[in-house]
């Protein structure tokens, strides 16, 4: 019986051991999700690689969907876990989204359908992000001041929702510039953004 105890009692030590070695050494991975347009500027370093490259050290996970951002397609991946996307959104400590700037301006005019449709899928797709994701949500849009509507309408949501805003006042207008309707950022442009999101995200 006492050789039993012993036993026990060894196990149970050595138990505790690897517990006690378990916290003092794990460190658990780091998941950064990035949705939409990255405006890349055809150089080899944008904001992303500057946020994985600060955050090499925390076993950083990167994921990333550059479909091209049509936000009802977006609300349909939501709706059908197209990716397993909802297993990123869950599980990620920081999610960046880039809404683009094709969708609104492919169209030759606006009316007040298309906004309200716009504004409608935009705050849906940004609640449920928000309800499967309680960490450091930033929303980075780049539409220009001919959109105001639209702006104040997506910058009102992201406050309420507690979801950090990016937009040109943040990066400079002047860092920005379009190749064939298509948007970039100047290297200062990816700096200003990248600078914004590690200032302000918990590790």
């Amino acid at each position: 019986m006492r050789k039993r105890y012993k036993l026990l009692i060894i196990i149970f030590i050595s138990f505790i051991l690897v517990l006690i070695i378990y916290k003092l050494c794990y460190k658990p991975k780091y998941m950064y999700l990035f949705i939409g347009a990255n405006y890349n500027n055809l150089s080899t370093y944008d904001f992303n690689d500057r946020i994985k490259y600060e955050l090499k050290d925390n076993k950083l996970v990167y994921k990333e969907i550059l479909e091209p951002f049509i936000i009802d397609e977006y609300v349909e991946m939501l709706t059908n876990n197209k990716h397993n996307i909802n297993y990123y959104l869950k599980n990620a400590n920081l999610i960046v989204i880039s809404i683009g700037v094709n969708e609104l301006n492919n169209y030759k005019e606006i009316d007040s359908s298309i906004i309200i449709e716009y504004l409608n899928n935009m705050y849906r797709f940004l609640n449920k992000i928000r309800d499967l994701n309680s960490k450091d949500i930033f929303l980075i849009n780049m539409y220009s001041s001919d959109y105001k509507l639209i702006n104040d309408k997506i910058k009102k949501y992201t406050a309420e929702l507690k979801i950090y805003y990016i937009d040109e006042n943040i990066i400079d207008a002047s860092n920005s510039f379009f190749i064939k309707d298509d948007m970039y950022l100047t290297n200062k442009g990816h700096k200003n953004i990248g600078d914004y999101i590690l200032k302000r995200i918990k590790i």
